[in-house]
């Protein structure tokens, strides 16, 4: 009798086990699944520059032999987020300085998560310091001697890297009347102090650093931070010619043209930052839409995408 009371109480008593122990497993499987989904909404999120609030002053600046200088706080997943190098076949003594200086004003900045960095703030008016030489520079359709000429390729390495990164940007211009040569037309960035600037946003978790130099007439830029791309991601900025027109040629008849202009190639030119995976376009950021003078004789770098004539 008792043994079949003590066989029924362990019945009992095992049914209820079974009937607690499968709500726990469907709570903890439930909060395993939540946990997973946020991290990969947090991933997506981190990929596509969602991941910080705009705002914030612009970079501090850290010297050679700081524990942040070039590892944005010293944090052990941190890498080469973006890379870029801008070369020029202008070789003047003059701009190579220019060059050189605005790429040592850049060493070293690190851009906090969520703050806003400013190329003109960081690098200075560099019209008005005698520091800088003089060198070519596009005015009013034509190309003068103006001091800081070059700066742009600073500019323009630090943009690419930048969009590589997948950071915010915030400000950037391209370039009216252009010879440049360091970067496909639709890729530049202009900066002129007071009028033009090139702003960009950290939109990461972690700090950001910016690695500039510059050697002779090329310009690298790295940005240091917390690598965020799985294996086989790659970020990637092209651009894309949508139409070319020669001076005087499919253009507004009442639009006026001077001596400079009727012999220069006009293209309008599309930019895009492509997010790739295993070497497909898997994303698309479309970034801007711009239209260039360039100049009878200029060396430039059209776009590898559209259709065009190759300038003589």
């Amino acid at each position: 009798m008792t043994d079949s009371k003590e066989k029924t109480f362990l019945q009992k008593l095992a049914k209820s086990g079974v009937v607690i122990v499968l709500p726990l497993l469907f709570v903890c499987c439930f909060v395993i699944a939540g946990f997973m989904v946020a991290s990969y909404s947090g991933n997506l999120q981190m990929y596509h520059n969602t991941g910080a609030q705009q705002g914030g002053a612009n970079g501090q600046h850290a010297n050679e032999g700081d524990p942040s200088y070039g590892a944005a706080n010293g944090s052990e997943d941190n890498a080469v987020i973006g890379e870029h190098v801008a070369v020029s076949t202008n070789e003047e003594a003059g701009r190579n300085e220019n060059l050189r200086l605005a790429a040592e004003s850049l060493n070293g900045t690190i851009i906090e998560a969520g703050n806003t960095f400013s190329f003109n703030e960081v690098v200075g008016d560099v019209q008005n310091d005698d520091r800088y030489q003089l060198a070519p520079v596009a005015r009013d359709d034509q190309i003068v001697p103006g001091r800081g000429g070059g700066i742009s390729q600073v500019a323009t390495a630090l943009y690419m890297a930048a969009l590589i990164a997948n950071l915010a940007i915030d400000e950037r211009h391209a370039h009216d009347t252009t010879i440049i040569d360091y970067v496909e037309l639709g890729l530049d960035a202009a900066v002129e102090y007071g009028a033009m600037d090139l702003r960009i946003t950290n939109s990461t978790y972690q700090p950001v650093t910016i690695q500039a130099s510059a050697a002779d007439s090329a310009v690298t830029v790295s940005l240091i931070g917390e690598a965020f791309l799985e294996e086989e991601h790659e970020i990637i900025p092209s651009s894309t010619t949508i139409s070319y027109h020669r001076a005087g040629t499919g253009l507004p008849s009442d639009m006026e043209f001077d001596e400079v202009m009727f012999n220069s190639t006009f293209y309008m030119v599309e930019s895009f930052r492509e997010y790739h995976y295993r070497g497909s376009v898997v994303d698309t950021q479309f970034l801007s839409r711009d239209t260039y003078m360039v100049l009878e004789g200029s060396i430039v770098r059209l776009p590898t995408g559209g259709n065009h004539d190759a300038i003589k």
